[in-house]
């Protein structure tokens, strides 16, 4: 059963680098933080001063694939969490195997990734087609998960969709941002 949407707000960071990257922050309306990606280690500072100011406890953070341009500042915090308490991780992401198979090229980041998870004691819950996880009445909704039978571009492939549903529309995270109603 589905709960009565509520509202969030939601802001895109800017990249603070001329790299490319995605970080959204969403706060819902009983205050509590999720965080979609999060940006490349350049982006960690501008990205730690934003949540500082939110209170510097993120309750879900979402990693949508295996680039680190979406999951190095999240590495950065791991490595260096300062004053910032991080919940629960969610992603749907590929074994190192797998990257070092389709994607070698940035096996070394993907490592480091996930030596960081190990270093700081913490676990990645694996995201399920289908699986609606809701956080103070804003449904995040599981649309998408990785595909390990894609090859091509193997590892934007295998991004996870999910959609976010507020009081008057939804967000559908893709690899780009798009506005659904």
């Amino acid at each position: 059963a589905r709960t009565q949407a509520r509202g969030f707000t939601l802001w895109q960071l800017p990249n603070q680098t001329r790299t490319q990257m995605m970080s959204y922050v969403i706060r819902t309306g009983a205050g509590r933080i999720l965080v979609i990606d999060g940006g490349n280690v350049g982006d960690a500072p501008y990205l730690r001063g934003f949540l500082a100011a939110l209170g510097n406890k993120v309750d879900a953070w979402f990693i949508s694939h295996a680039h680190d341009d979406h999951f190095d500042a999240l590495r950065v915090f791991l490595d260096q969490p300062a004053d910032l308490q991080i919940g629960s991780l969610y992603a749907s992401l590929p074994s190192e195997a797998w990257v070092k198979q389709h994607e070698p090229a940035n096996l070394e980041k993907f490592e480091m990734f996930n030596a960081a998870l190990r270093k700081a004691g913490k676990q990645v819950i694996e995201l399920e087609l289908g699986q609606v996880l809701d956080f103070d009445g804003v449904p995040m909704e599981v649309l998408g998960v990785k595909n390990l039978e894609i090859t091509a571009n193997a590892i934007n492939n295998s991004s996870f969709v999910i959609r976010v549903t507020g009081k008057t529309g939804a967000i559908l995270f893709t690899l780009s941002l798009i506005h659904i109603s």
